[in-house]
């Protein structure tokens, strides 16, 4: 403890109480303000806390918690509801659903109009749009606006 200076003190006195003052002082300055330099610093899980710690370093499996199926089914459903109303809000965006405003258009049938034919079966083909047409029109029969499906 440094003493404090009173009125009436020899100047040896004082100078002695301000040597200890300014020693204190100078020891401070070299102590660091970093929490990364500390000792002793508190860890969890054998994981030391530093300032650069995240909880990616606690390497916690989520199975382990004890809602994860609840967790899970949450994540599922966020995940299709999310889904669902991006595809309803960039479809409403694309394409006006009274198809009678819309301007005609005449394709010319070329090879640069491709489709994507999905069998159903995991398998993705691709085809031009007029050979699309071409296999409709030997496919499908029009008989009294009743559109039948030739079954070979």
């Amino acid at each position: 403890m440094i003493e404090n200076i009173e009125n009436g003190m020899e100047l040896a006195v004082v100078r002695n109480i301000l040597n200890k003052l300014i020693d204190r002082v100078n020891e401070m300055e070299k102590i660091s303000s970093s929490y990364d330099d500390l000792e002793n610093r508190p860890a969890i899980d054998g994981v030391t806390l530093t300032s650069k710690t995240t909880m990616k370093d606690f390497k916690i499996p989520i199975s382990s918690m004890e809602n994860y199926e609840e967790l899970q089914r949450q994540i599922l459903e966020i995940s299709s509801m999310t889904a669902e109303s991006t595809a309803t809000e960039a479809a409403s965006k694309k394409l006006d659903g009274d198809f009678t405003t819309l301007q005609g258009r005449e394709y010319e049938l070329g090879v640069s109009m491709l489709v994507a034919i999905d069998t159903g079966k995991g398998e993705v083909f691709k085809a031009t749009l007029g050979d699309l047409i071409t296999y409709l029109k030997h496919e499908v029969l029009k008989l009294n606006d009743q559109y039948l499906r030739v079954i070979k």
